[in-house]
Protein backbone atom coordinates (compact mmCIF):
# COMPACT_ATOMS: atom_id res chain seq x y z
CA UNK A 1 0.00 0.00 0.00
CA UNK A 2 0.86 3.86 -0.52
CA UNK A 3 1.04 6.97 -2.90
CA UNK A 4 -1.47 8.67 -5.16
CA UNK A 5 -5.16 8.65 -4.19
CA UNK A 6 -7.95 9.26 -6.69
CA UNK A 7 -11.64 9.49 -5.79
CA UNK A 8 -14.82 9.82 -7.74
CA UNK A 9 -16.87 6.95 -9.18
CA UNK A 10 -20.43 6.31 -8.11
CA UNK A 11 -20.70 3.01 -6.23
CA UNK A 12 -23.51 0.50 -6.20
CA UNK A 13 -24.00 -0.65 -2.63
CA UNK A 14 -25.44 -4.03 -1.72
CA UNK A 15 -26.15 -3.79 1.97
CA UNK A 16 -29.91 -3.32 1.59
CA UNK A 17 -30.46 -6.63 -0.20
CA UNK A 18 -31.99 -9.64 1.57
CA UNK A 19 -29.21 -11.89 2.76
CA UNK A 20 -28.85 -15.27 1.11
CA UNK A 21 -26.09 -17.87 1.30
CA UNK A 22 -24.47 -17.89 -2.15
CA UNK A 23 -21.79 -20.49 -2.64
CA UNK A 24 -20.43 -22.04 -5.79
CA UNK A 25 -20.08 -25.75 -5.22
CA UNK A 26 -16.40 -26.67 -5.15
CA UNK A 27 -15.25 -29.77 -6.93
CA UNK A 28 -13.39 -32.23 -4.71
CA UNK A 29 -10.61 -33.05 -4.77
CA UNK A 30 -8.79 -30.02 -6.18
CA UNK A 31 -8.30 -30.56 -9.92
CA UNK A 32 -4.70 -31.43 -10.72
CA UNK A 33 -4.29 -29.16 -13.73
CA UNK A 34 -1.23 -29.50 -15.97
CA UNK A 35 1.01 -26.46 -16.19
CA UNK A 36 -0.41 -24.22 -18.88
CA UNK A 37 -3.37 -26.54 -19.38
CA UNK A 38 -6.95 -26.64 -18.16
CA UNK A 39 -10.38 -28.20 -18.15
CA UNK A 40 -13.69 -26.85 -19.37
CA UNK A 41 -16.86 -26.37 -17.33
CA UNK A 42 -19.30 -23.84 -15.88
CA UNK A 43 -16.97 -21.09 -14.64
CA UNK A 44 -14.33 -23.75 -15.34
CA UNK A 45 -10.85 -23.38 -16.75
CA UNK A 46 -10.79 -22.85 -20.50
CA UNK A 47 -7.07 -22.28 -20.94
CA UNK A 48 -3.89 -21.11 -19.21
CA UNK A 49 -4.14 -18.40 -16.62
CA UNK A 50 -3.59 -14.91 -17.93
CA UNK A 51 -3.22 -11.60 -16.15
CA UNK A 52 -6.07 -9.18 -16.85
CA UNK A 53 -3.98 -6.05 -16.32
CA UNK A 54 -0.21 -5.62 -16.09
CA UNK A 55 0.90 -2.77 -13.80
CA UNK A 56 4.17 -2.11 -15.65
CA UNK A 57 4.54 1.21 -17.49
CA UNK A 58 8.30 1.36 -18.04
CA UNK A 59 8.91 4.01 -15.41
CA UNK A 60 11.70 3.95 -12.88
CA UNK A 61 11.07 1.71 -9.85
CA UNK A 62 8.94 3.46 -7.24
CA UNK A 63 6.82 2.64 -4.21
CA UNK A 64 3.30 4.06 -4.41
CA UNK A 65 -0.18 3.05 -3.33
CA UNK A 66 -1.52 3.68 -6.84
CA UNK A 67 -5.12 3.68 -5.64
CA UNK A 68 -8.09 3.89 -8.00
CA UNK A 69 -11.81 4.27 -7.26
CA UNK A 70 -13.67 0.96 -7.02
CA UNK A 71 -17.20 0.35 -8.27
CA UNK A 72 -18.67 -2.18 -5.83
CA UNK A 73 -20.17 -4.03 -8.80
CA UNK A 74 -16.54 -5.05 -9.49
CA UNK A 75 -15.56 -5.74 -5.89
CA UNK A 76 -15.76 -9.54 -6.22
CA UNK A 77 -14.69 -10.92 -9.58
CA UNK A 78 -15.58 -14.17 -11.33
CA UNK A 79 -13.44 -15.71 -14.06
CA UNK A 80 -12.91 -19.06 -15.75
CA UNK A 81 -10.67 -20.26 -12.90
CA UNK A 82 -13.37 -19.87 -10.25
CA UNK A 83 -14.18 -23.58 -9.89
CA UNK A 84 -10.51 -24.52 -9.59
CA UNK A 85 -9.68 -21.68 -7.22
CA UNK A 86 -12.62 -22.40 -4.90
CA UNK A 87 -11.82 -26.09 -4.90
CA UNK A 88 -8.18 -25.34 -4.04
CA UNK A 89 -9.22 -22.99 -1.25
CA UNK A 90 -11.58 -25.62 0.17
CA UNK A 91 -8.83 -28.23 0.00
CA UNK A 92 -6.32 -25.98 1.79
CA UNK A 93 -8.98 -25.10 4.36
CA UNK A 94 -9.46 -28.78 5.13
CA UNK A 95 -5.83 -29.85 5.12
CA UNK A 96 -3.94 -26.76 6.34
CA UNK A 97 -6.48 -24.63 8.17
CA UNK A 98 -3.86 -23.44 10.66
CA UNK A 99 -2.02 -21.78 7.74
CA UNK A 100 -4.95 -20.14 5.93
CA UNK A 101 -7.29 -19.04 8.75
CA UNK A 102 -6.65 -16.81 11.76
CA UNK A 103 -8.78 -14.54 13.92
CA UNK A 104 -8.79 -12.76 17.26
CA UNK A 105 -11.42 -13.13 19.98
CA UNK A 106 -13.04 -9.77 19.19
CA UNK A 107 -13.40 -10.17 15.43
CA UNK A 108 -16.77 -11.91 15.07
CA UNK A 109 -18.95 -8.80 14.64
CA UNK A 110 -16.87 -7.34 11.82
CA UNK A 111 -16.55 -10.78 10.22
CA UNK A 112 -20.32 -11.20 10.27
CA UNK A 113 -20.79 -7.85 8.56
CA UNK A 114 -18.24 -8.87 5.91
CA UNK A 115 -20.09 -12.13 5.34
CA UNK A 116 -23.38 -10.28 4.86
CA UNK A 117 -21.74 -7.90 2.36
CA UNK A 118 -20.23 -10.78 0.37
CA UNK A 119 -23.55 -12.65 0.25
CA UNK A 120 -25.43 -9.56 -0.88
CA UNK A 121 -22.83 -8.61 -3.50
CA UNK A 122 -22.82 -12.10 -5.01
CA UNK A 123 -26.61 -12.24 -5.05
CA UNK A 124 -26.83 -8.91 -6.87
CA UNK A 125 -23.95 -9.14 -9.31
CA UNK A 126 -23.50 -12.91 -9.76
CA UNK A 127 -27.00 -14.41 -9.34
CA UNK A 128 -26.04 -17.44 -11.46
CA UNK A 129 -23.90 -18.87 -8.64
CA UNK A 130 -25.31 -21.86 -6.79
CA UNK A 131 -26.54 -21.25 -3.21
CA UNK A 132 -25.24 -23.77 -0.66
CA UNK A 133 -25.93 -24.32 3.02
CA UNK A 134 -24.22 -22.01 5.53
CA UNK A 135 -21.46 -23.16 7.89
CA UNK A 136 -22.46 -21.42 11.14
CA UNK A 137 -19.75 -23.19 13.14
CA UNK A 138 -17.04 -21.40 11.16
CA UNK A 139 -15.75 -17.87 11.66
CA UNK A 140 -17.76 -15.57 9.34
CA UNK A 141 -14.64 -14.22 7.63
CA UNK A 142 -13.70 -17.76 6.62
CA UNK A 143 -17.23 -18.44 5.42
CA UNK A 144 -17.05 -15.33 3.23
CA UNK A 145 -13.61 -16.16 1.83
CA UNK A 146 -14.64 -19.68 0.84
CA UNK A 147 -17.38 -18.20 -1.38
CA UNK A 148 -15.05 -16.13 -3.54
CA UNK A 149 -11.75 -16.32 -5.37
CA UNK A 150 -10.40 -13.43 -3.33
CA UNK A 151 -8.58 -13.88 -0.04
CA UNK A 152 -10.15 -11.70 2.66
CA UNK A 153 -8.63 -9.78 5.57
CA UNK A 154 -10.38 -7.59 8.16
CA UNK A 155 -8.59 -4.77 9.96
CA UNK A 156 -10.11 -2.89 12.90
CA UNK A 157 -8.98 0.24 14.69
CA UNK A 158 -7.63 -0.47 18.15
CA UNK A 159 -5.86 2.19 20.19
CA UNK A 160 -5.41 4.45 17.19
CA UNK A 161 -3.83 1.75 14.98
CA UNK A 162 -5.39 -0.65 12.49
CA UNK A 163 -4.97 -4.28 13.52
CA UNK A 164 -5.50 -7.46 11.48
CA UNK A 165 -8.29 -9.15 13.47
CA UNK A 166 -9.46 -11.88 11.09
CA UNK A 167 -8.39 -13.34 7.77
CA UNK A 168 -8.68 -16.32 5.47
CA UNK A 169 -5.73 -16.27 3.06
CA UNK A 170 -5.24 -19.34 0.88
CA UNK A 171 -2.86 -17.72 -1.61
CA UNK A 172 -0.23 -15.69 0.29
CA UNK A 173 2.83 -14.56 -1.66
CA UNK A 174 5.59 -15.79 0.65
CA UNK A 175 4.26 -14.46 3.93
CA UNK A 176 2.76 -16.16 6.95
CA UNK A 177 -0.74 -15.33 8.20
CA UNK A 178 0.02 -16.80 11.61
CA UNK A 179 2.80 -14.21 12.02
CA UNK A 180 0.57 -11.30 10.97
CA UNK A 181 -2.70 -11.88 12.87
CA UNK A 182 -3.21 -9.44 15.74
CA UNK A 183 -0.50 -7.06 14.49
CA UNK A 184 -0.76 -3.47 13.26
CA UNK A 185 -0.35 -2.16 9.72
CA UNK A 186 3.16 -0.99 10.53
CA UNK A 187 4.10 -4.37 12.01
CA UNK A 188 2.56 -6.27 9.09
CA UNK A 189 4.60 -4.29 6.57
CA UNK A 190 7.80 -4.00 8.59
CA UNK A 191 9.72 -6.48 6.35
CA UNK A 192 8.82 -4.56 3.16
CA UNK A 193 11.86 -2.71 1.83
CA UNK A 194 11.22 1.02 1.84
CA UNK A 195 7.86 0.83 3.58
CA UNK A 196 8.81 2.68 6.77
CA UNK A 197 10.50 5.50 4.87
CA UNK A 198 8.03 5.90 2.00
CA UNK A 199 4.68 4.24 2.64
CA UNK A 200 3.99 3.97 6.36
CA UNK A 201 2.67 7.50 6.88
CA UNK A 202 0.43 7.72 3.76
CA UNK A 203 -0.89 4.19 4.32
CA UNK A 204 -1.84 4.91 7.92
CA UNK A 205 -3.48 8.19 6.92
CA UNK A 206 -5.42 6.48 4.14
CA UNK A 207 -6.87 3.85 6.50
CA UNK A 208 -8.08 6.57 8.85
CA UNK A 209 -9.61 8.63 6.02
CA UNK A 210 -11.20 5.80 4.02
CA UNK A 211 -14.94 6.44 3.61
CA UNK A 212 -17.71 3.87 3.28
CA UNK A 213 -18.80 5.31 -0.08
CA UNK A 214 -15.29 5.58 -1.54
CA UNK A 215 -13.78 2.07 -1.79
CA UNK A 216 -10.48 1.74 -3.64
CA UNK A 217 -8.44 -0.84 -5.52
CA UNK A 218 -4.83 -1.22 -6.60
CA UNK A 219 -2.48 -3.72 -8.25
CA UNK A 220 0.60 -5.28 -6.71
CA UNK A 221 3.06 -7.48 -8.61
CA UNK A 222 6.13 -9.65 -8.33
CA UNK A 223 8.08 -12.26 -10.29
CA UNK A 224 8.40 -15.81 -8.96
CA UNK A 225 10.00 -19.06 -10.04
CA UNK A 226 6.74 -20.97 -9.49
CA UNK A 227 3.10 -20.76 -10.54
CA UNK A 228 1.97 -22.16 -7.16
CA UNK A 229 -0.56 -19.82 -5.56
CA UNK A 230 -0.21 -21.05 -1.96
CA UNK A 231 3.16 -19.73 -0.78
CA UNK A 232 3.06 -19.30 3.02
CA UNK A 233 6.81 -19.45 3.67
CA UNK A 234 8.74 -16.16 3.80
CA UNK A 235 11.99 -18.15 3.84
CA UNK A 236 11.64 -18.86 0.10
CA UNK A 237 12.56 -15.23 -0.59
CA UNK A 238 16.13 -16.01 0.41
CA UNK A 239 17.09 -18.32 -2.47
CA UNK A 240 20.56 -17.51 -3.77
CA UNK A 241 20.78 -19.85 -6.76
CA UNK A 242 18.44 -20.43 -9.69
CA UNK A 243 18.89 -22.25 -12.97
CA UNK A 244 16.08 -22.13 -15.46
CA UNK A 245 14.53 -20.50 -18.49
CA UNK A 246 13.57 -16.88 -17.70
CA UNK A 247 10.59 -17.17 -20.05
CA UNK A 248 9.17 -19.75 -17.63
CA UNK A 249 9.30 -17.41 -14.64
CA UNK A 250 5.88 -16.31 -13.47
CA UNK A 251 4.56 -12.76 -13.34
CA UNK A 252 2.18 -12.65 -10.37
CA UNK A 253 -0.32 -9.89 -9.67
CA UNK A 254 -2.64 -9.18 -6.78
CA UNK A 255 -5.77 -7.14 -7.38
CA UNK A 256 -6.25 -5.63 -3.96
CA UNK A 257 -9.37 -3.78 -2.81
CA UNK A 258 -9.99 -1.71 0.29
CA UNK A 259 -13.44 -0.77 1.60
CA UNK A 260 -14.87 0.32 4.92
CA UNK A 261 -17.83 -1.57 6.32
CA UNK A 262 -20.72 0.77 7.23
CA UNK A 263 -21.76 -0.74 10.58
CA UNK A 264 -18.55 -1.76 12.37
CA UNK A 265 -16.21 0.62 10.56
CA UNK A 266 -13.78 -2.22 9.90
CA UNK A 267 -11.66 -2.12 6.74
CA UNK A 268 -11.84 -5.11 4.40
CA UNK A 269 -8.76 -5.91 2.34
CA UNK A 270 -9.32 -8.38 -0.50
CA UNK A 271 -6.67 -10.02 -2.66
CA UNK A 272 -7.34 -11.73 -6.00
CA UNK A 273 -4.21 -13.43 -7.30
CA UNK A 274 -3.35 -14.10 -10.95
CA UNK A 275 -0.20 -15.50 -12.50
CA UNK A 276 1.15 -15.97 -16.01
CA UNK A 277 4.43 -17.18 -17.47
CA UNK A 278 6.60 -14.31 -18.64
CA UNK A 279 7.11 -15.82 -22.08
CA UNK A 280 3.39 -15.96 -22.76
CA UNK A 281 2.85 -12.51 -21.28
CA UNK A 282 5.61 -11.00 -23.43
CA UNK A 283 4.00 -12.56 -26.51
CA UNK A 284 0.66 -10.94 -25.66
CA UNK A 285 2.21 -7.59 -24.80
CA UNK A 286 5.24 -6.91 -27.02
CA UNK A 287 6.12 -3.69 -25.18
CA UNK A 288 6.38 -5.46 -21.81
CA UNK A 289 9.97 -6.67 -22.12
CA UNK A 290 11.52 -3.22 -22.49
CA UNK A 291 9.24 -1.68 -19.86
CA UNK A 292 9.87 -4.41 -17.31
CA UNK A 293 13.62 -4.35 -17.97
CA UNK A 294 13.79 -0.64 -17.16
CA UNK A 295 11.71 -1.01 -14.00
CA UNK A 296 13.78 -3.94 -12.72
CA UNK A 297 17.17 -2.45 -13.52
CA UNK A 298 16.27 0.63 -11.47
CA UNK A 299 15.04 -1.35 -8.44
CA UNK A 300 17.18 -0.73 -5.34
CA UNK A 301 19.17 -3.65 -3.94
CA UNK A 302 17.02 -3.72 -0.79
CA UNK A 303 13.88 -4.27 -2.86
CA UNK A 304 15.56 -6.93 -5.00
CA UNK A 305 16.52 -8.80 -1.83
CA UNK A 306 13.09 -8.43 -0.23
CA UNK A 307 11.32 -9.62 -3.37
CA UNK A 308 13.56 -12.69 -3.59
CA UNK A 309 14.95 -11.71 -7.00
CA UNK A 310 18.66 -11.95 -6.20
CA UNK A 311 19.13 -15.28 -7.94
CA UNK A 312 16.82 -14.75 -10.91
CA UNK A 313 17.56 -11.13 -11.83
CA UNK A 314 20.77 -11.45 -13.91
CA UNK A 315 19.32 -14.07 -16.25
CA UNK A 316 15.95 -12.35 -16.37
CA UNK A 317 17.42 -8.98 -17.33
CA UNK A 318 19.49 -10.57 -20.10
CA UNK A 319 16.41 -12.36 -21.48
CA UNK A 320 14.25 -9.23 -21.33
CA UNK A 321 16.94 -7.25 -23.13
CA UNK A 322 17.10 -9.89 -25.86
CA UNK A 323 13.31 -10.02 -26.25
CA UNK A 324 13.07 -6.23 -26.36
CA UNK A 325 15.77 -6.02 -29.06
CA UNK A 326 14.06 -8.71 -31.13
CA UNK A 327 10.74 -6.88 -31.03
CA UNK A 328 12.29 -3.55 -31.73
Amino acid sequence: LAGRIDVGLQNRHTTSLPIRRWWLKARQPYPRLPRGGGVIGHHGVVGPRSIPEVPIDGRTWRLTMGLRPLDLADWLQVDSWRDADLARKANLDQESRHLVEAFTSTSTEAGAELLAEVEANLALHHPELTPLSPQPHRHPTSQAALMVQEDLCVLEEQGGAYVLTSAHVAFPSRWSLTEKIGTTLSEIHAPVAGYAETLERPTTAFFHRLKVDQPMWRLNWTILDTDELHLPSPAARGATTWEGDPSELNFRTERQTLRRLPQTGAVVFSIKTSTEQLGALAERQPSLAAALHHTLVTAPATSVTYKGWTAILPGLLAWLDQVAATRG
